[in-house]
């Protein structure tokens, strides 16, 4: 069993030291590909300027958040990193336009990733780099209203796919949103999807 610690790196400028345990491995987790946000912010962002729509800085930090959970998830392997085959040991520390606030709601948030993981979390967070406080597009305003009424999150499993259903039978326009990560997931949310 080895601890993990996953730092969240804008560029190969962002040399921000950040402190290691001498049992922990630390990986970096790249954030940039070339100039453009990775691991599918920067296409998020797109896809919701696309649809006129632009989050906060804060909504920005959620997409690296979960960039950084979901690069943890998937590159720790628990048959070989875990003490008992399934629980692993992972901190991240995460670069966020905002680190009080987010160091404030960290508890909530490793309580969460805990509960629905089977894993033990630390989670830090840092300033973002200069050339990268601020990430969120703005948008011009418009006059028309967005063509949907919510939001339902489509994973790819039974769950989300109830909800979207139950929405569009209640005759909700959501906005579905999920995540590009399998292929077999994404044909299927394909299928289904209202075009």
């Amino acid at each position: 069993m080895r601890r993990h610690l996953i730092i969240g790196r804008f560029g190969e400028e962002d040399r921000t030291r950040i402190p290691k345990a001498r049992d922990e491995v630390m990986s970096p987790l790249q954030l940039l590909a070339g100039k453009r946000l990775d691991h599918g912010i920067g296409r998020a962002l797109s896809d919701l300027k696309a649809l006129s729509l632009s989050p906060s800085e804060l909504g920005v930090d959620l997409l690296v958040v979960a960039a950084h959970v979901h690069a943890a998830d998937t590159r720790i392997a628990r048959a070989t990193e875990a003490q008992d085959a399934w629980t692993r040991e992972i901190r991240l520390v995460v670069p966020v336009s905002d680190p009080n606030l987010w160091t404030g709601a960290a508890p909530i948030l490793v309580r969460a990733l805990n509960f629905l993981t089977g894993d033990r979390w630390q989670v830090g967070f840092r300033k973002r780099p200069r050339p990268y406080l601020s990430l969120a597009p703005s948008l011009p305003p418009s006059l028309l209203p967005p063509p949907f009424d919510g939001i339902s999150l489509f994973s790819g499993g039974l769950d989300s796919l109830i909800g979207a259903i139950d929405t569009l039978e209640a005759g909700g326009t959501p906005l579905l949103v999920s995540h590009a990560g399998e292929g077999l997931v994404s044909a299927s949310q394909e299928a289904v999807s209202p075009a």
